[in-house]
């Protein structure tokens, strides 16, 4: 997980320089903006959730502790990301790969809600690292589209 962290890290490093570089004004109105925001705010949030079950390792050992309590925060964190890029939507038209990640993005909303309250306890870690995985290629998504 050190290392999707670390993947993480270097997107909004390169988004920073890439941001810098440009001559494009950056404007509360532009979709060059909301995209950066939802690549810092997914970049970062990998990071963050990255280390959380290493961090509640050391307190408990307990399966909900360590991989269902961390999956339901990053379940409402996913949620709230989905709201931004909504909100965000109203920019400009949502592309159609856009339309079609929607539909990806609520079935793994769907997995860490089911997996977090405990339906399938024993694919939290696995379900977890699916979602940091998920978050990382929303993140490079938005940098792919911001070069």
């Amino acid at each position: 997980m050190q290392t999707i962290a670390e993947i993480a890290i270097a997107m909004a490093g390169f988004a920073g320089i890439i941001t810098a570089l440009r001559t494009i004004s950056y404007t509360k109105e532009s979709i060059d903006y909301a995209r950066l925001r939802e690549l810092l705010l997914t970049s970062l949030g990998v990071v963050f959730f990255a280390f959380i079950p290493k961090l509640l390792s050391g307190v408990s050992q307990e399966v909900f502790w360590v991989w269902q309590f961390p999956l339901l925060a990053f379940g409402l964190y996913h949620v709230t990301l989905m709201a931004i890029f909504f909100r965000a939507a109203g920019l400009g038209a949502p592309k159609l790969y856009e339309w079609i990640l929607i539909p990806l993005a609520l079935a793994v909303i769907v997995i860490q809600f089911s997996v977090g309250f405990g339906f399938f306890p024993d694919f939290a870690p696995e379900a977890y690292f699916l979602s940091l995985l998920w978050l990382l290629f929303i993140a490079a998504n938005n940098f792919a589209v911001l070069l």
